[in-house]
C-alpha cells in the first residue's frame, strides 16, 4: 500500500468495535440500539447473544477491510481521531482477548488498550447463542465448543486458573455421556428407508466398534448387504493391510493426501450407502463431508481403518483406543463463549456483576460498558 493503515481505516465499515479501557469513535456507532449511554456509542438495549441469522464473517463485515488490504482503497468517508493507546489488538476472539489480558497484567492496569473487531460480538468463533422461551434461558454453543484440556500448555492452564476455571469441577457438572464432552459414548445412527430399507435408529457404542475395541458384530444391526457387512468388518478388524504395496513414507503421503471417501471406496470396497454412515461424524467435527477430509483426519476422529494400515496402524489404533477411554472435553453450556466472557469481565468488571465461572454462565452482560473512557481492571 502507498499509505499506512490508520485506526480509522479499521473502524469504518465495522459491524461493531470493542474497547478495553478506551473511548471509541464515531459517536453514532450503534447509537440507535436502545439509546446510547454517555461516553459510549453502544446502547443499553444492544445485546448480540440473542441475535439470530448468519453472524460472523458474513457479507457486510469484511468489504471495507478487503478493499483496503487487497487494493489499497481507503474509505471515502471517515472521521479523524487523535486517540493514543499502549496496545491495539486486531480481533476480539479468544486470542485477542487473552492478549489484552496478559499485556495489561504484565504492563499495568493503567495501560490503554483498544480491541478492534468487525463482528457484532466479542469471542470470535466462541460466540454466545442465547434464547429465551417461556421464562427460561436456553444456551447454545457457537463454533468453539469444548476445552481440549489434554492439549493445553502450562500457560493455558495458568490463564484458566486465573480466570477461575476449574476443569475437574466443570467436567463433573456435565450431563453423563454427553457426546460433545465425552466422545466414546452410546450414540445412534438414523438409517432412512431410501438407502437402508426402512426408517430406524440403531443405538450403540459405535466409536468403540470403529476403533476395533467394541463388539464388531454390532455391525449386524445396521442391516447392510452381506458383502458390504463383510467388507466393513474386515476394515474395522484389520483383516489385511489395505496399503501393503506402499512403503512407510508412501503410506504417510497417501493418508495425508487422499480423501477418506476415496480410501473407503477404492481400498476398502465400500459402496456409497455404507460410506454415508460416517459422513455425519465429519460434518460435526470438521463442518464438511468425508470427501473433503483426508484419511489422517478421519482416523483422528475415530473413524474405522487404523487396523487396516498394517502394523503401524494397529499399534496406533491400540494407543488411540486406550487414550480415548479416559479422554474428556469439559465444556460450558454456551461453549467457549464463557471463556471469552470471563476475559472481558476481567478486563472490564463493570460489564457484569459476576465473578466466578458458575455465575458468568447466567450473567447478562451490559455491552454499553465496553466503550467507556476509563475502566478499572481485574487483571492482577
Amino acid at each position: 500500500m502507498k499509505k499506512s493503515i490508520t485506526r480509522r481505516d479499521f473502524l469504518n465499515g465495522a459491524a461493531v468495535t470493542l474497547a478495553a479501557g478506551a473511548v471509541l469513535r464515531p459517536q453514532d456507532l450503534l447509537a440507535g440500539e436502545g439509546g446510547a449511554v454517555a461516553g459510549s456509542p453502544i446502547g443499553k438495549g444492544y445485546y448480540p447473544p440473542v441475535l439470530t441469522g448468519m453472524r460472523g464473517s458474513h457479507e457486510g463485515s469484511f468489504e471495507v477491510a478487503h478493499a483496503l488490504a487487497w487494493r489499497g482503497e481507503k474509505p471515502t468517508e471517515y472521521t479523524p481521531v487523535d486517540e493514543d493507546y499502549d496496545l491495539v489488538v486486531v480481533g476480539g476472539g479468544l486470542s485477542g482477548l487473552a492478549s489484552a489480558y496478559l499485556y495489561r497484567k504484565q504492563a499495568g492496569a493503567d495501560k490503554k488498550i483498544l480491541i478492534l473487531d468487525n463482528h457484532d460480538d466479542f469471542g470470535g468463533h466462541a460466540k454466545r447463542n442465547e434464547f429465551h422461551l417461556e421464562g427460561r434461558t436456553l444456551l447454545g454453543v457457537g463454533g468453539s465448543v469444548n476445552l481440549e484440556q489434554d492439549s493445553f500448555s502450562d500457560n493455558v492452564h495458568q490463564l484458566l486458573n486465573e480466570l477461575g476455571v476449574d476443569l475437574e469441577k466443570l467436567d463433573a457438572a456435565r450431563e453423563p455421556e454427553y457426546f460433545l464432552s465425552e466422545p466414546v459414548v452410546s450414540s445412534g445412527y438414523y438409517l432412512n428407508a431410501q438407502k437402508y430399507g426402512h426408517d430406524r435408529i440403531v443405538q450403540g457404542r459405535w466409536m468403540d466398534v470403529w476403533l476395533g475395541v467394541g463388539d464388531p458384530h454390532r455391525i449386524d444391526a445396521l442391516g447392510l448387504p452381506a458383502e458390504q457387512k463383510r467388507r466393513l468388518l474386515a476394515l474395522v478388524e484389520g483383516e489385511r493391510d489395505l496399503l501393503d504395496e506402499l512403503s512407510l513414507s508412501e503410506t504417510k503421503r497417501y493418508i495425508d493426501s487422499t480423501s477418506y471417501g476415496d480410501f473407503l471406496s477404492s481400498r476398502a470396497g465400500l459402496e456409497p450407502a455404507t460410506i454415508a454412515l460416517f459422513d455425519p461424524m465429519f460434518r460435526v467435527f470438521y463442518g464438511v463431508g468425508l470427501e473433503s477430509c483426508s484419511v489422517t483426519e478421519a482416523l483422528m476422529t475415530g473413524a474405522p481403518g487404523l487396523k487396516s494400515l498394517g502394523l503401524t496402524g494397529r499399534m496406533v489404533g491400540k494407543l488411540f483406543a486406550y487414550l480415548s477411554g479416559g479422554y474428556r472435553f469439559p465444556l460450558f453450556p454456551d461453549g467457549n463463549a464463557s471463556i471469552a466472557r470471563l476475559l472481558v469481565r476481567r478486563l472490564i468488571p463493570d460489564v457484569a456483576p459476576c465473578s466466578t465461572m458458575e455465575d458468568v454462565v447466567a450473567a447478562r452482560f451490559d455491552y454499553s460498558q465496553l466503550d467507556r473512557p476509563i475502566h478499572r481492571c481485574d487483571c492482577g
